[in-house]
């Protein structure tokens, strides 16, 4: 099962062997052909005009005194520069008066405009004003590891053009040669549907340098040559055939690359030394060298010249130590992050305070470490060696990071989702009466109440008739049973109704939508940076919005919310501010009015919970509408009337602590008196009755402070107000009747 081959596998290998087959008569007779044997690869002949363009544009150095100064010998690394556009088609050279004009007029010839017109392409050469050559340098090796040391160094890559205006860019191929002993290279540049042969690399170097070239590119052709043959024997190679582009092409157009490294002034033994200090650190301290270039890129088939300067040059080793240091500057910011994380969700983890905390504050968050970790492990897999293990700590805390923030958010969810849909009134509704009002007389027994006596007198006089209303609810009527629904049999069906009728389910899909997004938005480089900023600048919005609209705080931790302040602004500023970063993104003037636009809103964040919640709004604005729990109630009708100077007021029992609910404390304090420890919180509800009820409307209490202690559900259960909030603190529902409750 495991050894078999399909039919597209079977013709990919084919393919695969024929072209191998190609390639090995290739290398003979060029093989003969250096060898001046009879061959049928012969040398195309180089243009005289091509060299004295290049010299016009482009001075190439010569050999220098071993004892003063030297050539890097290894330019392996990331190069960028400016470059500048010059027109060579004959149109376009009518009436220039320059030195190099007769040259490159016969350079070009006569070219049919046409095909240079078509072969140009889609891409707009006059807004390239900016190119990336990334190159690795090697000496040949044979198909035995052995490496051919000389003067002549093979070089490979890509160069990238970029087009800001559209924000694209159009990557070729490279393959060259470099000269150690002058700093010289020479090499094509071709887009990725052309293979570049590297048999004609003695045409592109001067005459005196073609032998070494030639004998250079032998064991180069064998060791590629003999790794494929590897690679396809053990079934590693590419087998797709489907054809498919990776990137589009915007151009046809081929160029030969040449270019100059500046010479240093180090003498070839002490070069030698920071070599291998750059390549096999060991903490000698050695001053690395910057290197420059020149360089022209000049096509032909397109009439285009570039000349390439203001370089800035970064050795692959160095970047990779580079790499490592932010990998260690990354995972201290997302180890801070986490823990503050995990304190913050430790402090809040209750329905009281998920409730304060804000759904979309955490889910922006969680998107912004899932987008941390996509982006760190994909740079660990371009990366190798020590670097690319170093990034994975930064990616594997963004990862712990986002699962913290998901289930937290998905925590707040589902108190929240619940909580919102309470809409209860701003003034209590009395409870419908079981029995119609009867009338009686002073001292008369009120019907459904047992053992207590409705005598009511204003001013010491008995009244001569009252009607009171009973406070025993009616027992409800019990609904007729419901047919059951019948699930649905299908698989879409029984999906439908799942997210229909689960939260988390709906959430977790609209996560994976959501993620699914940003992976196709981070594909555009600049789509991704607005995207970005746009998440990270909305951090601490949703929270102020949030808090002022529902009229209570956060309840986020100071620390938490200055650390991740501080922390997100941090990578921002990283990246978008300091010109060295690893990515090599463009500074933006723009950040440092989003970083003070975040360390803002944080700011408002840590004021709402010392100035209110709504302190930064109007006063017509800031009051929230939010249920009273503290409304004007009247005392059972036994106790008296407060405000006519009893103290012994009882407007019922708590239905928590089973304690009687007082108006005032007869010693002078608050709440009642004599109160049991509410460490009965979770034991069990009296069940609903005349102590749990609104009592007869004889008098209102019209004093705030006594009103605080008490709260009255929307559902009409009483309760201290200490004794409920400490409730709340573990269910966000009636502990009488299981309702849902608006925060207290």
């Amino acid at each position: 099962m495991f050894t078999r081959q399909t039919s597209d596998e079977l013709i990919a290998r084919t393919h695969f062997q024929d072209n191998l087959a190609v390639w090995r008569n290739q290398l003979s007779n060029f093989t003969a052909w250096i060898n001046g044997s009879n061959s049928d690869f012969s040398l195309p002949t180089p243009r005289s005009s091509t060299l004295p363009l290049v010299h016009s544009f482009l001075s190439f150095g010569d050999t220098l005194d071993p004892l003063v100064a030297s050539y890097a010998p290894n330019i392996t690394g990331f190069i960028r520069g400016d470059v500048r556009l010059l027109n060579i088609t004959p149109p376009a050279l009518n009436g220039t008066a320059a030195a190099w004009v007769p040259l490159a007029n016969a350079y070009m010839g006569s070219p049919n405009m046409t095909e240079l017109a078509r072969d140009m392409g889609t891409w707009n050469w006059t807004t390239s004003d900016k190119i990336n050559w990334n190159v690795v340098s090697h000496y040949p090796k044979w198909t035995d590891g052995r490496e051919q040391q000389g003067d002549v160094a093979l070089v490979h890559g890509r160069v990238d053009f970029f087009d800001d205006d559209a924000d694209e860019e159009m990557r070729l191929n490279f393959e060259g040669v470099h000269f150690v002993s002058n700093g010289s290279i020479y090499g094509f540049a071709e887009p990725y549907t052309r293979s570049i042969d590297l048999r004609y690399l003695p045409a592109l170097v001067p005459e005196e340098f073609r032998n070494a070239t030639a004998q250079a590119i032998v064991p180069e052709l064998t060791s590629r040559i003999t790794k494929l043959e590897g690679m396809v024997d053990a079934g590693m190679a590419d087998t797709d055939t489907g054809g498919g582009e990776e990137e589009p092409l915007f151009s046809s157009c081929g160029f030969n690359f040449y270019a100059q490294l500046a010479p240093l002034a180090l003498p070839v033994a002490r070069m030698a030394i920071v070599e291998e200090e750059i390549q096999h650190p060991t903490g000698l301290p050695v001053d690395i060298p910057q290197l420059d270039f020149r360089g022209v890129l000049l096509s032909r088939e397109c009439g285009l010249l570039y000349q390439m300067h203001s370089t800035e040059a970064l050795r692959s080793q160095i970047f990779f130590r580079k790499v490592t240091t932010y990998a260690g500057f990354a995972a201290f910011i997302y180890l801070a992050l986490l823990l503050l994380s995990a304190r913050q969700m430790d402090a809040s983890q209750t329905p009281a305070g998920l409730s304060r905390a804000c759904f979309w504050t955490f889910l922006a968050q969680a998107a912004m470490d899932a987008i941390s970790f996509a982006g760190h492990i994909t740079f660990a897999i371009l990366t190798s060696g020590r670097a690319s293990r170093a990034l994975i700590a930064p990616a594997f805390l963004a990862c712990i990071g986002f699962a913290f923030e998901s289930k937290h958010a998905i925590q707040i969810n589902q108190v929240q989702v619940p909580e919102d849909t309470v809409r209860a009134p701003a003034t209590v509704v009395p409870l419908p009466p079981a029995t119609p009002p009867v009338p009686v007389g002073a001292g008369a027994q009120v019907p459904g109440v047992e053992g207590e006596e409705a005598s009511v007198e204003e001013g010491g006089v008995p009244a001569q008739t009252t009607t009171v209303a009973a406070t025993v609810p009616a027992r409800p009527a019990v609904p007729a049973p419901q047919p059951q629904a019948q699930l649905p049999q299908t698989f879409p069906g029984l999906f439908w109704q799942h997210l229909r009728t689960d939260p988390q389910a709906r959430i977790w899909l609209g996560m994976f939508l959501f993620l699914t997004f940003i992976v196709r938005v981070i594909v555009s480089p600049s789509l991704a940076l607005l995207f970005l900023a746009s998440i990270h600048s909305a951090v601490w919005l949703p929270q102020i919005v949030r808090s002022a609209v529902r009229g209570r705080t956060s309840g986020l931790r100071a620390e938490y919310v200055v650390g991740v302040t501080v922390c997100r602004v941090g990578l921002i500023m990283y990246f978008l501010a300091c010109p060295k970063n690893i990515l090599d993104v463009e500074p933006r003037p723009w950040v440092w009015q989003l970083a003070l636009f975040i360390s803002f809103q944080g700011a408002i964040v840590l004021l709402q919970t010392h100035l209110g919640p709504a302190f930064f709004l109007p006063k017509r604005y800031a009051a929230a509408h939010v249920y009273d729990y503290h409304p004007p109630l009247p005392p059972r009708p036994s106790a008296g009337d407060p405000e006519a100077g009893h103290t012994d007021a009882s407007l019922g029992d708590c239905a928590i602590c089973m304690e009687a609910i007082r108006a005032e404390d007869p010693r002078g304090g608050t709440a009642s008196a004599g109160r049991r420890s509410t460490s009965s919180l979770a034991g069990a509800a009296a069940p609903s009755g005349v102590g749990a009820g609104v009592g007869v409307s004889m008098g209102l209490l019209k004093r705030v402070g006594t009103r605080r202690h008490y709260s009255l559900a929307p559902c009409h259960h009483l309760f201290h107000t200490e004794c409920l909030e400490r409730w709340l603190a573990i269910k966000n529902i009636c502990p009488q009747c299981r309702r849902l409750l608006p925060p207290l």
